[in-house]
C-alpha cells in the first residue's frame, strides 16, 4: 500500500495539534513536526503521540513577510518525509473524512498520479458555505484534497 507522511509547522498550537492528530493520525504512516519555536509543551506533547519532532527556526529574510520564513520550514519538513507521498496540514486544520485516505491510498497505488488536483478552503461563513477558496495542482497530497474529492 502506498504510504504517507503528514508534515506539519508550528510553534505553541498544542491544541490544535490534538485535534489534528485526533482526526487523522490514524491513517497516514507518519507524522513529522517542525517546531518553529522550541515550544517544549508543543513538542513534548507531539513526542507523546509518536511525531518525529524536528525543533528549528527559520528567521525572515529580505522575501518573506511575517516574523518567519514558513516557506523554508514548511520544506524542511518536506525534507524529512520518508513516504512518496506527503500530505501537509496546518496546526488548526481538522480532517473531517479521514478515513477516505484509505481510499486515496488505494487509489494512488493502482494510478499512475503525477498530480493531484486539491481544493484550499480558508474560509466559510456560520452556514458552512466556502467564501474563500482555491485550487492547486501538486505533487503533495494536502489536507483540502479530501474536500475537494467528497
Amino acid at each position: 500500500m502506498v504510504k504517507i507522511s503528514l508534515c506539519l509547522i508550528g510553534a505553541d498550537e498544542v491544541d490544535g495539534l490534538n485535534a489534528l492528530l485526533d482526526s487523522v493520525q490514524e491513517y497516514v504512516d507518519e507524522v513529522i513536526l517542525v517546531s518553529t519555536r522550541g515550544s517544549r509543551e508543543l513538542e513534548d506533547t507531539a513526542l507523546r503521540r509518536n511525531v518525529r519532532v524536528f525543533p528549528e527556526y527559520f528567521p525572515k529574510n529580505h522575501s518573506t513577510y511575517g516574523e518567519f520564513d514558513f516557506a523554508s520550514a514548511r520544506n524542511s519538513s518536506f525534507e524529512k518525509a520518508t513516504h512518496e507521498f506527503i500530505m501537509w496540514a496546518d496546526l488548526d486544520d481538522i480532517i473531517t473524512n479521514p478515513e477516505r485516505l484509505l481510499d486515496i491510498k488505494k487509489d494512488l497505488l493502482t494510478s499512475n498520479v503525477d498530480w493531484i488536483w486539491s481544493e484550499y478552503i480558508y474560509h466559510t461563513d456560520k452556514s458552512g458555505n466556502v467564501r474563500a477558496r482555491h485550487w492547486r495542482a501538486s505533487r503533495m497530497l494536502c489536507t483540502q484534497v479530501l474536500n475537494a474529492l467528497f
